[in-house]
């Protein structure tokens, strides 16, 4: 058998040239926040796979899987051309439609040589642009592009996700190794060990904690006491229409499921996202495995009731974790 012939394909990555003047903008790129500047303006994060160094000119890459590299402007200007999104209009001259293109890409401050070689490379993508495209019928269409495209839209998606989650594990609970909080986990983390998650002592020792746990609260998303209790219209008329059956018709069989959808409602799980949601069943199930006797099942179980968690989300929890063998 003879060898073919391959051609690489194509790969999509965000990216973003470091100014050094924007470091939110790369703070967002690398889904960071804590950064050292330099006097020569580099921006020095730390992480887990190792230090990453931003230096003046260079851009800033996103890979696929959500990580990533930093490479000189000559180097990614030679590996890589602009996809551009935005629209052109055909009344518009070459030059025009470049410095439309320019402005919409963040290119403007680019040195001359650089412009020159972004110049060629858009004035060939627009001729590519403007040539007639062939019509395409029922009996000619092949959806192989378009299926191809849809799945490196949902990698990239996912790619965005999966670098969230990233973020979460890096910064995961980093409060508790500050005051006030370190003090009141090294008194109480070790009695917690010892009781049942949920038990009356496991409660009051929750009370005990004090100040130290509500700043580890207002500090980390994952927990359902982040959020605010809701108020909403619907929560208010509700409640009034409970109260007035109370008082009507108390045997009234709807009572209990309008009782029940109103304790949903006013969960504070409601200004959760899925990730918050993901990163809390992460939570619970690494503190189940501090007791002798934890469980995931029955800290869903306990907190269900706790937080108020409707039925349909209860079940989606439920069927994360045994997804992922939890």
């Amino acid at each position: 058998m003879k060898p073919a012939k391959f051609r690489k394909k194509p790969v999509v990555v965000e990216a973003l040239q470091y100014t050094g003047e924007n470091q939110d903008d790369i703070c967002n790129i690398l889904n960071l926040v804590a950064y050292h500047l330099s006097p020569e303006k580099e921006m020095l994060f730390h992480t887990v796979p190792g230090d990453v160094l931003v230096k003046v000119s260079e851009w800033v890459i996103r890979e696929r899987d959500g990580y990533c590299t930093t490479r000189h402007s000559d180097d990614f200007l030679a590996e890589y051309e602009s996809v551009f999104e935005g629209e052109l209009n055909p009344s518009h001259t070459l030059e025009e439609d470049f410095a439309h293109f320019l402005t919409y890409a963040g290119l403007t401050h680019e040195k001359p040589g650089h412009r020159d070689l972004m110049r060629r490379a858009f004035e060939a993508a627009r001729r590519s642009s403007q040539k007639r495209i062939p019509e395409v019928t029922m009996d000619t269409y092949d959806s192989l592009h378009d299926t191809l495209d849809h799945i490196q839209k949902v990698q990239d998606l996912l790619a965005h996700i999966s670098a969230n989650l990233y973020d979460r594990k890096i910064n995961h609970d980093n409060s508790k190794l500050l005051e006030p909080e370190k003090s009141m986990y090294d008194k109480f983390t070790p009695m917690l060990a010892g009781l049942t998650y949920g038990s009356p002592e496991y409660k009051q020792c929750l009370v005990d904690m004090g100040p130290g746990l509500q700043h580890h609260y207002q500090n980390n998303s994952h927990h359902p006491e982040y959020w605010p209790l809701p108020e909403t219209e619907e929560i208010i008329r509700l409640d009034a229409l409970i109260r007035h059956i109370e008082g009507t018709d108390p045997e009234n069989q709807a009572l209990p499921w309008l009782r029940a959808h109103l304790v949903e409602l006013k969960s504070r799980l409601n200004g959760m996202s899925l990730l918050d949601v993901v990163e809390m069943l992460a939570d619970w199930k690494a503190a189940g495995m501090r007791h002798n006797n934890g469980s995931l099942a029955a800290s869903l179980e306990h907190n269900k009731k706790r937080f108020g968690i409707s039925p349909q989300l209860f079940e989606i929890m439920v069927n994360t974790c045994k997804e992922l063998g939890w």
